[in-house]
């Protein structure tokens, strides 16, 4: 019997209206950790994002870098890089400067559209000869 009224102790114990509140605290403190938790989350995904483009724009740049450096080795990269940038020849050679032509008006002649007066008086032009 003992047993029996301890069962209902407890049970009624865990029923009562401060298990209750203490128990929606607690819900509502697990919940707020979890929203700071997956605010992390979010941040550290957008930088980790970030980290990735970085370090790709860092890979492509130092492929580009020992492409230039493989191709100003040799001596007819040196050459040409120094003509590219500083329009030199050597001895004996001869430096052409192209002119374009000026180029013609590509913009297509805007035909004049007639007024309003003028198509009436077209109208009108057009009435008068019918009849």
């Amino acid at each position: 019997m003992r047993d029996f009224q301890a069962k209902r102790r407890i049970k009624r114990v865990l029923n009562s209206w401060p298990m209750v509140i203490l128990l929606i605290v607690l819900n509502l403190l697990l919940f707020r950790s979890n929203i700071q938790l997956y605010g992390k989350e979010s941040y550290t995904a957008k930088n980790e994002a970030l980290a990735k483009k970085e370090y790709d724009d860092v890979v492509a740049r130092e492929k580009a870098l020992s492409s230039d450096i493989t191709r100003l080795s040799s001596s007819e990269g040196i050459d040409l890089e120094l003509r590219r940038k500083f329009q030199v020849v050597k001895p004996g050679e001869e430096a052409v400067v192209i002119v374009a032509t000026p180029a013609t008006s590509t913009k297509p002649e805007l035909e004049e559209k007639p007024g309003f007066w003028q198509n009436i008086k077209s109208f009108l032009s057009l009435q008068a000869g019918l009849v």
